[in-house]
This record gives structure tokens, C-alpha cells and sequence, in this order.
């Protein structure tokens, strides 16, 4: 089992002083060579201000990884909550919306061709409306087969991943995600791999850990019916 965990950008854009910083990349190759992002890659953080990208910190993510022979997912490029969006973001009219967000992935795409093992195309998406998705007044199913195919489109062999959290614990989010997967399926969306959050430790009951049986019945009946390879990103124990 490949084991890894992610990289904050404050170790490696200065912010952190240089003794912890370098301590910090020592733990890290010590550890694993499989490594993401902290968020660092979606949209509020590059483009915090519209027309203005700022690469810094994924920049210097990217260049330690390959450096030291890191295997680096980028992580995110769709959330899919609205309110983690900048506010200049939130004020466009619809199709201004879907036109910044196919900007925005092909800058990234771009940019990092050939650096990145990964990318998270979509992030948690069960828990919002499936109606006006993003406020793009396009239905979840069509907005997700529109980014996946822009995305495919730029380039064909990257890798995507659908992110959701949840999957294990709850019946009703892994039945209305497997039905999600059953729909982007018959339109040709067919994703690379599926990422289940593995955020067991700071929600209540807190460190709590399902049964094995429970974990292998719910990933197996999801793999069974995909036969999509199964990530446990983000966990937190």
C-alpha cells in the first residue's frame, strides 16, 4: 500500500523561518515520495484578485517535487462551494463563471504538463444543489461533463479525480455519488480515480475509525461497480 499526505505552501514560499522550514523537507522525504497540495491550487488562492494569478506557492511546491522525485497531486482545481470562492468570482454572471473556470484549468494544465501525477478535477460535490451548479445555471451532471471534457480536451492523458468525503460512514452519500458516477458515465465521463476523504479526526465522534468491515464492504461495492482504482485522500488521524 502506497502511503503519502500533503504540502503546505508555508514551508516552502519563505513565510516559515528557515531552520523549521528545512526541517520540515527532511520529515517530508524521510516519509513518502507520494505527496498533494493543501489546498493550495484552487482558484481563491492562485486568483485571489481578478486577472491576477499568483503561482508562487504551487510553484514551489511543484519545483521541490521534482527535485527530490516526488509523485504530487494537484489539488483543487473545482470546488464545488461556491462560498470558497473569491467575491469577484461570485459577482459574475453565469457564463462569465464557466468562461473563468476553463481559463483557470487550462493556465494550471499548462503550466504544469508532465509535473503532475494527478489532478482533483472535482471536490466534494454530493452536498450541493444539483440545479445551478456554481451559480453557472447549468445542471451538476452537465457542468461536471463540460469541465471534464474541456480538461480531457487540453490534455487527453493527464489524470483526473473526483473527491468526495463521506463515502464510508454514510449509506445516502455513497448511494447519491455511485448514482452521480452512473449518470457522468452515460454521458462518457469516466473518471481516472476516486478520492474518498478520510477525515475521521476532528468531527465528532472524534478519532473514530469504522469497523474494517465496513470500510472494505463500502470501497469494495464502490470499486466493483467502477472498477475505478480508490484513493483515502486527506485523512486525518
Amino acid at each position: 500500500m502506497k502511503k503519502g499526505s500533503i504540502l503546505h505552501h508555508k514551508y516552502f514560499n519563505g513565510v516559515t523561518p528557515v531552520n523549521i522550514s528545512s526541517r520540515y523537507k527532511e520529515l517530508v522525504l524521510e516519509y513518502s515520495k507520494y505527496w498533494g497540495m493543501f489546498g493550495t491550487g484552487t482558484l481563491s488562492m492562485i486568483c485571489n484578485e481578478q486577472g491576477i494569478y499568483n503561482w508562487n506557492n504551487t510553484d514551489k511546491i511543484v519545483e521541490f517535487s521534482i527535485t527530490n522525485g516526488l509523485d504530487l497531486h494537484y489539488n483543487t482545481l473545482i470546488n464545488s462551494n461556491i462560498n470558497q470562492y473569491p467575491k469577484w468570482f461570485r459577482d459574475l454572471k453565469p457564463q462569465d463563471k464557466l468562461n473563468t473556470l476553463e481559463e483557470y484549468i487550462e493556465k494550471v494544465l499548462n503550466r504544469y504538463k508532465g509535473k503532475i501525477s494527478f489532478y482533483k478535477l472535482i471536490n466534494e460535490c454530493i452536498r450541493v444543489e444539483d440545479e445551478n451548479f456554481l451559480d453557472t445555471e447549468l445542471h451538476k451532471i452537465d457542468f461536471i461533463t463540460k469541465i471534464y471534457n474541456f480538461s480531457k480536451n487540453i490534455f487527453p492523458n493527464d489524470k483526473y479525480m473526483i473527491n468526495e468525503f463521506g463515502l464510508i460512514t454514510h449509506d445516502d452519500i455513497r448511494n447519491s455519488f455511485t448514482t452521480l458516477l452512473d449518470d457522468l458515465k452515460r454521458n462518457g465521463v469516466i473518471f481516472d480515480y476516486i478520492g474518498e476523504q478520510g477525515h475521521l479526526g476532528y468531527t465528532k465522534p472524534y478519532y473514530f475509525l469504522p469497523e474494517d468491515k465496513q470500510i472494505n464492504d463500502s470501497l469494495i461495492e464502490i470499486y466493483n461497480r467502477f472498477e475505478t482504482p480508490i484513493m483515502i485522500t486527506e485523512f486525518d488521524l
